[in-house]
């Protein structure tokens, strides 16, 4: 062995160690158990394992008969694959019951570099470079460690011990992120492939806000109506409270553009051909039941669907002053329909109502005794309310 080599050992996907032109394994010489014994003993080189160990690693299961004797043709066959790249000394050293890495055999592991990477990620005080690292940890955390020997207690904790590093790192740089507002860096992580491994609410929660943020309403709309409640439904992870705070802010910003009932209709109908069970939020669960409750108790299915849609018929008045009706509007919503109906704020400026009636003559004098009351209580006569009604069938 030449003064200054080094192994390069790739486990991150498919096992391969390399030294020039020399590589292990070779596709048509293969040993799972040989493999395993020698990355086991790689990465574990700052101690010395004893032969019990080695025995309940490679047989976890007690599969084999006289296991010592096993172990001991196992090393055997190691040292022989381990010696086409270190011809004058011995990789793998004998010490009493037990064995070690030889440590003048100096190795290079992608998953330890990866582990401290996602290290100095949660150390790095700079946000700039604790943003530019963690691109590289995305880029480098492409596949599994070992992934052909999932099956195997200890790749499996190694795995789980390297995600949970990654997603420590991930998390941290976007905290840090928000807090500098940096809002197109939050995304261009969170939409990054990668990323898409990564399984966390403050993930979402800080993509979802980072859209809010950099005025991206429909893509915030579409982001959580679509990719978070059909993540939430399939998980059955329930929202959290931030996600609704966001969400409420998203309502709360002025739409691009209205829409009219027939539109509002079609976002609730959604997928018909989904056979899956339906899932939700408990409070939404509460608020379905209460629905189905007083549908029942009134012994009768008929519903209308309206829609209130406020506008500036002048465009000259602020947010805050078309925030301020709209809360208006809401109260009188609320106290003017009865206890059967439910209601919803669409977006900023309009409220999805659903008005127990057997004909949409029924539901307008409803819409009516808010109209007029609205008139009377609003604060700028720039504001109007129209309505649109739909039959439910």
């Amino acid at each position: 062995m030449k003064k200054g080599t080094v192994l390069n050992v790739h486990t991150l996907g498919k096992l391969k160690i390399s030294c020039g032109d020399i590589v292990f394994p070779l596709e048509r010489q293969r040993s799972a158990q040989v493999e395993l014994l020698i990355i086991y003993l790689i990465l574990n080189r700052d101690q010395s394992l004893n032969a019990t160990r080695l025995i309940d690693f490679l047989w976890p299961k007690g599969n084999s008969d006289k296991p010592e004797g096993a172990l001991r043709n196992l090393v055997y066959r190691a040292r022989k694959e381990m010696k086409r790249f270190c011809d004058d000394i011995s990789c793998i050293q004998s010490l009493g019951k037990g064995y070690n890495w030889n440590l003048e055999v100096e190795c290079k592991v992608d998953y330890e570099d990866l582990v401290k990477l996602a290290n100095r990620i949660q150390q790095e005080k700079d946000v700039s470079k604790k943003y530019s690292r963690c691109l590289r940890l995305l880029e480098k955390y492409v596949n599994q460690f070992l992934p052909e020997f999932l099956d195997n207690p200890w790749v499996e904790q190694m795995n789980r011990t390297l995600h949970t590093h990654c997603l420590e790192a991930f998390i941290d740089t976007l905290d840090c992120l928000l807090e500098a507002k940096r809002y197109e860096d939050v995304l261009k992580l969170t939409e990054h492939l990668n990323a898409q491994q990564f399984s966390d609410t403050k993930i979402y929660e800080a993509r979802l806000y980072s859209y809010y943020k950099t005025n991206q309403i429909d893509v915030a709309l579409a982001y959580y109506r679509q990719n978070i409640d059909t993540y939430f439904h399939q998980k059955g992870i329930p929202m959290s409270a931030r996600m609704t705070e966001i969400y409420q802010l998203i309502l709360n910003t002025i739409p691009s553009s209205e829409i009219n009932v027939v539109e509002l209709e079609d976002n609730l109908v959604g997928d018909n051909h989904s056979d899956s069970t339906f899932y939700c939020d408990f409070d939404v669960f509460k608020n379905i039941y209460q629905v189905n409750l007083r549908s029942a108790k009134r012994s009768m299915d008929a519903r209308v669907l309206a829609l209130l849609t406020l506008s500036d018929s002048k465009d000259c008045l602020s947010e805050q002053e078309v925030l301020e009706e709209v809360d208006i509007l809401r109260d009188v919503i609320a106290k003017s329909l009865r206890k059967n109906d439910v209601f919803s704020k669409f977006n900023m400026t309009q409220f999805a109502l659903i008005v127990a009636s057997h004909e949409i003559d029924g539901a307008s004098i409803a819409v009516e005794r808010i109209q007029e009351e609205y008139n009377k209580q609003k604060k700028h006569p720039e504001m109007i309310l129209k309505s649109e009604l739909k039959k439910i069938f």
